[in-house]
């Protein structure tokens, strides 16, 4: 079997979801399958050490190969991408080098399943769901049917979202359970708080990730201070705005886009972690890759109590609280600074949890999926 993975958007984007297709690929070749990538890459990415080198990952497996292909996309205020500049760069791609009978498509865009049913119909096609457009219309749509049902296996990162799945559009495809998986990124867990308490978030910052109840709790605990890594400047500033509101602005730093070094080195230095994404849209349903990645880290994790978290988290390796309620979320941050030996031991086991299942656990679990339902 060897594996392609298909992906429109060029590396690096700047998104969680980039960090998770590069580790698909790095861990499929290093587990010994043959995989290539058809994406675009930027300069000077475009050389396989250094596209690695920046998610953090060590020399290419030798089974892992790239090919860069060109995606029309225009910048800004234009804001137009051109898929069919990519579907026209895979034809002539398996007009060079035409698919084997045993060759896999792998990949996590809806949108590419029509052209690749079109250019490779006899090739099986798994897919990676990590959502839904259902969730912005809040109705079903008759081209999201079509492409779930055009798929050979659906590979969803939550039960809570393959439930849904089910519910809204019934598909005639199997659908299974595949987690997200965490990267190890130290060996000791948390020793001990800084001085003043250092509160962390990673992710986006559009309404509904709660980055809004996470500044109403700060203001309630005096002394602490929070890092809030990533996200676009029009949210950053509405944020700003409303810390000056809460009388907070000098205990909120704001790091803008990082690199995944830098955003590494943020989760290790924090005292807490925290995910506070609203009961609402698509949060209830979906995998959140930053709790994967908070585990990986080794600090105590404070998470919104949502059905896709909930499912994820086993007792003792989160606290969690009411989403979109500060006060609880400031009497959870409370208790974690106040009481050393819970924080330990939250941290402790997110790191176990982290190496429970991790990318190369992940890995070995796709793998045996794959075998089972299209080989097997």
């Amino acid at each position: 079997m060897r594996v392609l993975y298909f992906h429109h958007l060029p590396f690096p984007w700047g998104r969680a979801h980039d960090v998770h297709v590069i580790k698909t690929v790095y861990y499929l070749a290093a587990s010994g399958i043959p995989i290539t990538l058809l994406a675009p890459l930027k300069r000077p990415y475009r050389n396989p050490e250094i596209l690695l080198k920046h998610y953090g990952l060590k020399t290419p497996p030798q089974n892992l190969s790239f090919v860069p292909l060109p995606a029309l996309r225009l910048s800004r205020p234009f804001k137009f991408t051109a898929n069919r500049v990519y579907e026209w760069a895979v034809r002539l791609y398996f007009y060079r080098y035409p698919p084997g009978a045993e060759d896999l498509f792998l990949f996590s865009e809806p949108r590419l399943v029509r052209m690749l049913r079109k250019i490779s119909p006899q090739n099986p096609r798994v897919l990676e769901i990590h959502g839904l457009r259902y969730f912005k219309t809040g109705s079903p749509l008759a081209e999201e049917k079509e492409a779930l049902e055009g798929v050979s296996l659906g590979l969803v990162t939550t039960r809570a979202l393959r439930d849904l799945i089910g519910k809204v559009y019934a598909p005639r495809v199997h659908l299974e359970h595949l987690p997200l998986a965490s990267e190890v990124m130290v060996e000791e867990p948390y020793a001990g708080r800084n001085d003043p308490p250092l509160l962390v978030y990673t992710g986006q910052l559009y309404p509904g990730q709660g980055v809004e109840t996470l500044l109403e709790a700060l203001a309630r605990v005096p002394r602490a201070h929070l890092v809030v890594v990533g996200g676009r400047e029009k949210d950053r500033a509405r944020l700003r705005d409303f810390s000056r509101k809460l009388k907070i602005p000098e205990r909120v730093h704001f790091t803008g886009h990082l690199t995944p070094a830098e955003v590494r080195a943020w989760l290790l230095r924090a005292d807490i972690l925290v995910l506070p994404a609203e009961a609402a849209g698509k949060h209830p349903f979906v995998a959140h890759q930053k709790l994967y990645e908070y585990f990986g880290a080794g600090r105590p994790i404070l998470a919104s109590d949502l059905p896709s978290i909930r499912e994820e988290v086993e007792e003792g390796e989160a606290l969690l609280f009411r989403p979109g309620d500060p006060e609880d979320l400031a009497q959870k941050i409370r208790l974690l600074l106040q009481d050393e030996k819970l924080a330990r031991t939250l941290a402790h086991k997110a790191l176990v949890r982290a190496r429970r299942f991790d990318w190369p656990t992940r890995t070995r679990k796709m793998l045996k999926l794959l075998e089972s339902y299209l080989y097997g």
